[in-house]
């Protein structure tokens, strides 16, 4: 589908309305990492999970505006966005890795995988490598360890499960390219599901206490 493209006192703007489901969903994160300090605990867990609230904000207050102003920076705007993505996904596992006090070492390996990727970027600069580690980090991360805890009696953990579905649900949005208009395509849809997905992040960080 065609992008929007508005003409604002001289201004190039594209992708308005993207921006905006961009913005919305950073607020919420920033929402999310000055709450959870009244409302979640003080442990690592806790800590790492404000963490990835925090930087996943910070990607979609950056990633909002690289959309708008990409007729100025073209892929060079993607940068911070996608260094903060990258991020909020490695603080994501270290929040599942420090739920048990058995599984902690891992951490190294979740640091190596983060180089990685930022290697990669530097070599083939693709969101590819983006969505690659994003799909490490939630199916294979906390989706895995989600079902585990669950089947352990871990109730808490189904809210994690409930935002990976949401995150799913999106997937076939983009792929079979569903735009209903121009001014709600396809990535203002996935972006509604990926607060949707937020929010049962949220609400599970709430509930869940780590085991030591």
């Amino acid at each position: 589908m065609e992008k929007i493209v508005v003409e604002w006192h001289g201004i190039t703007l594209m992708e308005p309305v993207v921006f905006l489901t961009n913005w919305l969903i950073s607020f919420q994160c920033l929402y999310y990492f000055k709450k959870s300090y009244e409302d979640s605990g003080r442990s690592s867990f806790h800590k790492n999970w404000r963490y990835f609230f925090l930087l996943f904000g910070l990607s979609t207050f950056f990633g909002g505006l690289s959309h708008l102003l990409f007729f100025y920076f073209d892929l060079t705007g993607k940068i911070p966005g996608w260094s903060c993505a990258i991020l909020s996904i490695t603080f994501l596992e270290l929040a599942v890795l420090s739920y048990r006090k058995e599984v902690r070492n891992w951490t190294k390996w979740v640091w190596i995988q983060t180089a990685l990727i930022f290697i990669l970027l530097l070599f083939d600069f693709k969101f590819l490598w983006v969505t690659l580690q994003t799909i490490v980090g939630l199916v294979l991360v906390l989706g895995i360890y989600s079902i585990i805890q669950v089947r352990n009696g871990e109730k808490g953990w189904k809210g994690y499960l409930f935002g990976i579905g949401w995150m799913i649900v999106s997937v076939p949005v983009v792929i079979l390219e569903v735009d209903p208009a121009i001014w709600f395509n396809r990535h203002d849809i996935s972006h509604l599901f990926m607060m949707l997905c937020l929010h049962q992040f949220y609400r599970a960080t709430l509930i869940v206490q780590p085991k030591y």
